[in-house]
This record gives structure tokens, sequence and C-alpha cells, in this order.
């Protein structure tokens, strides 16, 4: 049944004739309907006989070749098959589209639009799309092809580590990302997902009760994931070397590493600050280090190096901080194990040496 639509899908894609997109998303629909009762094995032939329609179609045929192989992917397919070939299109779609949305951009300013504060790029595009498309057509396919192509592969990234660094080492796409003139709703949830450290070290110390632990991260989007998961690892038994408190609810720490659909509500048992916060003197005092606080609504990546490795400072907190969230991605799980318990001379070897570089920036 899958073989017979999809030929019909590929069909369309490849016609010489106009189509409609009205008509390729209601063939793909289809596709997607008849790949829910087939193997893992026929969603991945499936998309294996699409990724040559990814490289060789227009913008938006493309683009829903590619999302139906992204709902196949939610499905169960492998992540890896079809992300490199929409990858290298998005890229594409990025550039042109950038030249599309910057030329409404400038007529826009040519007509005084932007001296009201509250006039905003993407209103500009909203404005003089259609006076703009009808001189560059393709760069406006493009454009209309970009949050479209996000979809899919936001689903394959969130669900393969390879692909989502093979996204983050990409020059072109992450420059394209960066410079694009307009902020669309799935581009911004795409650089979100780019943001997210894989595999990287943390040094978490606490100055007070002279305690450390080196950690590793994946998949942690945000601040609040990654303080529920320190706190479910690190608090214990005293005597052990663990940190004192009441670990976080189970249901919480699932609710941060999977997603969930009705996020519980919790607080968090720490203050976290970045390596700045700590005085001269080896100390950390809750206020003074405000400036240097690490929040919840941030994410991971922001936390400053100290000579090469992100540094977290623990104390007290000044007051209780609540929050509620899930993980952002269905297909993304947060993780955090433990290295190492640092001993009392590793613990105060870092201390030592973050002090005497007080008062310097990150």
């Amino acid at each position: 049944m899958i073989q017979t639509v999809l030929d019909q899908f590929l069909k369309l894609v490849y016609a010489s004739r106009p189509v409609e997109f009205e008509e390729l998303q209601t063939v793909a629909g289809h596709v997607v309907s008849a790949a829910e009762v087939v193997s893992e094995d026929e969603r991945n032939h499936a998309i294996a006989q699409m990724t040559d329609a990814i490289l060789a179609s227009s913008p938006m045929r493309c683009a829903m070749v590619s999302l139906t192989c992204g709902a196949l992917v939610e499905q169960g397919a492998h992540p890896k098959l079809a992300v490199d070939h929409i990858r290298t299109r998005l890229g594409e779609m990025l550039g042109l589209g950038a030249v599309f949305a910057q030329t409404c951009i400038d007529r826009a300013k040519e007509d005084g639009h932007f001296q009201d504060d509250a006039y905003t790029p993407e209103q500009a595009v909203s404005d003089y799309a259609d006076q703009v498309a009808s001189g560059m057509p393709d760069k406006a396919g493009a454009y209309a092809a970009i949050d479209i192509l996000c979809r899919p592969m936001i689903a394959m990234a969130s669900r393969s580590m390879v692909a989502l660094q093979g996204a983050q080492e990409d020059g072109l796409l992450m420059s394209r990302l960066k410079k694009f003139p307009v902020m669309l709703p799935m581009l911004d949830w795409l650089n979100q997902l780019l943001t997210v450290l894989i595999d990287e070290p943390l040094i978490v110390l606490h100055p007070g009760l002279k305690r450390g632990y080196a950690v590793r991260i994946n998949g942690v989007v945000g601040n609040f994931q990654l303080f529920t998961l320190l706190e479910d690892a690190l608090i214990g038994d005293e005597r052990q070397g663990w940190l004192p408190g009441h670990k976080p609810p189970v249901h919480v720490v699932e609710s941060v590493r999977r997603q969930v659909a009705d996020p519980p509500s919790a607080s968090i048992q720490f203050n976290y600050a970045n390596w700045q916060a700590l005085k001269s003197d080896g100390t950390l005092d809750v206020y003074d280090a405000k400036p240097f606080w690490i929040w919840g609504e941030g994410k991971p990546a922001d936390i400053h190096k100290f000579d090469g490795v992100r540094v977290m400072l623990l104390s007290e907190p000044p007051y209780t901080r609540m929050f509620s969230m899930t993980a952002p991605f269905a297909g993304l799980t947060a993780q955090l194990t433990i290295d190492s318990i640092l001993s009392d001379e590793q613990v105060e070897e870092w201390l030592m040496r973050i002090a005497a570089r007080h008062g310097q920036s990150a």
C-alpha cells in the first residue's frame, strides 16, 4: 500500500506540469497515513526513495518531500537517511530566501516605514512579499520553503546526535542562520536546537561546602533542565561526598528529561552562578554574585568557560525559584552523567585558580 501512494507522490514531485501545493500535501498525507502501519524497514525504504527528490526538486516540492520524510522519522524511521540532503537544501534556501527578505526590508525602508519603531523586518516581508516576488519568484519560493524545511530538520537532528553535530559543524548553514534578516517561527526553534551542547564537560563547585564534581551533558536545551538533572544527580548522602537536600521528585526529573504533555511545577534548591561570582578570598556571596547568576530561562551554551571548561558555582538560593518546563523537542532526551567526584585537593585547586582571576571577564 505504501509503495503505491509513494509512487503517486513522487510522480507529482517530478511532474513537469504545475502542481498546486495543496495537491502535493494531500498525497503526502496518504504516504504518511500508509506509513503508520508498516515496519521500520519499510519506512526507511520509503525515505531512501525520496532522498533524490529532495535535492532535485523545486523549493516547495523539496519542502513537501522533506516534510514527508520527517513525518516518517517521527513514526520511527532512521533519522540519518535524509538529514544531510535536507540540510544541504535548507542552507541553499536560506541563502536565496535572505536575498528576498532583505529586498522586502529595503523597499520598506525606501518608503519610510522603519521611522516607526514598532515596524519590524517581519512586517516588511509581509507587506512587500507580493511586490518583490514578481521580480524574483525563485527566491520567493525559497523563502516560503524555509519554515517548512525546518520541521523535518528538527525532527531528524533532535533524534540523532550525529545529525545534530553535523548541522552544528556545517559552516555555511550556521552562518546563514545567524545572518538571516528575519525571524521565522520554526527557524527560531531550529536555532534553539542547534545551540544544544553535545558531550559537554562541566565543572560544578559548591564553594561553601568545598564540594566539586565533573559532569557531562548531552541534549540539554535549557538551564531549568540542567538544574533539575544536576540536583537529581548530586544530592545524596553527604558522607559519600554528595550535596545536602532533597532530590527532585522522579516525575519532575522525567518531565525535563523527556517531553511530557503537562509538565509539573517544581523549585530549584541551589542558586547557580558563573565562575566570575567567586571572590578573591574564594567565597561566594549570593547577592553580590547577582550579575553573574545563571538564570533558568537561559541555556547551557551561555555558561561561561574558565580555561576552556564551563564552570558553575552553587550556593544557597536567596529565594524560592519555581519553574514548569519539559523537554522542548520530542525526540531529544536530556542526559547528565557524573564523570567524577572531585577530591578535596582538586576542589581547592579549582577555587584558588578561579579566585586568582577575580574581577576578570570570561
